[in-house]
């Protein structure tokens, strides 16, 4: 969402990036043939159509908070691309083997990002790499106690709770 603040509005650049339901839906009946309700297909068009009136108020306002807010439309898609995926792939991955998937590959793409914009990568203080590796390892660990249930309704452990029990009480 940063990008977008810097051509449209907060205001519509949030409701626009909350559509993410919407892509969701779409998603789900293109990508893994589920139905959708006429209620699903009512409650949608009714939130394309506030879309719509936002955008139609920051086109009035400049063409360029219409560039905004469809930045905030590819970001929204963006989103529901990698959560649909994401929730797809976790059904057959461990919650550890998918996050190190997801970590390596935003950092392998993150450096290429880095290196095209020419920014640096330091220098920086040893304290600061420390904090950098703390961040990097402590999550990991955290991963390693805390699990989130399966998609097929396997009770996990979570912090030494089966995950129902949380869930129920």
């Amino acid at each position: 969402m940063g990008k977008t603040l810097n051509y449209t509005s907060v205001a519509s650049s949030t409701v626009l990036v909350t559509l993410q339901p919407l892509f969701a839906f779409v998603g789900t009946y293109l990508f893994f043939k589920e139905s959708i309700s006429l209620k699903t297909i009512l409650s949608g068009t009714i939130a394309i159509i506030g879309s719509v009136l936002i955008g139609w108020g920051d086109f009035q306002v400049s063409g360029t908070a219409l560039y905004g807010d469809a930045l905030a439309l590819i970001a929204c898609a963006l989103i529901t691309i990698y959560l649909l995926f994401g929730q797809d792939v976790r059904k057959r991955l461990s919650l550890v083997t998918y996050t190190m998937v997801v970590y390596v590959a935003s950092t392998i793409a993150l450096f290429f990002y880095v290196i095209a914009k020419g920014e640096s990568f330091g220098p920086y203080p040893m304290m600061e790499w420390l904090w950098f590796l703390l961040l990097a390892i402590i999550p990991r660990f955290c991963l390693k106690t805390i699990s989130t249930p399966r998609y097929n309704g396997v009770n996990q452990k979570m912090g030494g709770m089966k995950w129902r029990q949380v869930v129920t009480n």
